[in-house]
């Protein structure tokens, strides 16, 4: 019986611990070829993916890529600034979306990135799906239909219900069996 609930114990606590893993927040950085501030913002992106691990920087050239640009226009349409930005870079992070890069606003970026995992920011992504009648798809000049990633918040919580509800139900029928 002891072994039984070690094993639970121990099952809970891995399945709570994956449950409590920060996660991921992502940013939307697009750049061209050739450009002097993307080439200038290169070095603090990559600056940023080091002090962040939780944030996972996408990087779409748009000079040379169609489909890089029509997910930047679309972006940009999404977050209602196609105004705004017009040149690259544009950076897209939680609510956030502007363009232009100089060094006095590396602190700003931190504190967006640093606002956003402590809030788990939504994926830029997710305001094309509330844009888009199809959520998992962007359309291009040609249009082809690329892939967007899917939210898989709601499968996890799922998973977790699960392996909890198995475990109690373990715990409930080997508890009723001893005695």
């Amino acid at each position: 019986m002891k072994k039984i609930i070690f094993l639970s114990l121990f099952l809970l606590l891995g399945v709570f611990s994956f449950a409590g893993a920060e996660e991921k927040v992502e940013m939307y950085f697009f750049w061209g070829d050739g450009c002097p501030h993307c080439t200038a913002a290169k070095p603090f992106i990559e600056e940023l993916k080091n002090e962040y691990p939780n944030l996972n920087i996408k990087s779409y050239e748009v000079y040379n890529n169609e489909s890089n640009y029509n997910l930047w226009q679309s972006l940009a349409k999404a977050y209602n600034a196609q105004d705004e930005l017009r040149g690259v870079p544009s950076f897209f992070i939680g609510e956030n979306a502007f363009a232009g890069y100089h060094e006095s606003m590396n602190d700003d970026f931190r504190m967006m990135v640093e606002d956003c995992l402590g809030t788990n920011c939504a994926s830029p992504i997710e305001k094309l799906k509330q844009m888009d009648s199809n959520p998992q798809t962007v359309k291009n000049k040609t249009g082809e239909v690329s892939q967007t990633e899917g939210d898989d918040s709601n499968s996890t919580f799922l998973f977790l219900f699960i392996v909890f509800a198995a475990v109690a139900g373990g715990y409930y029928f080997l508890s009723k069996k001893n005695k």
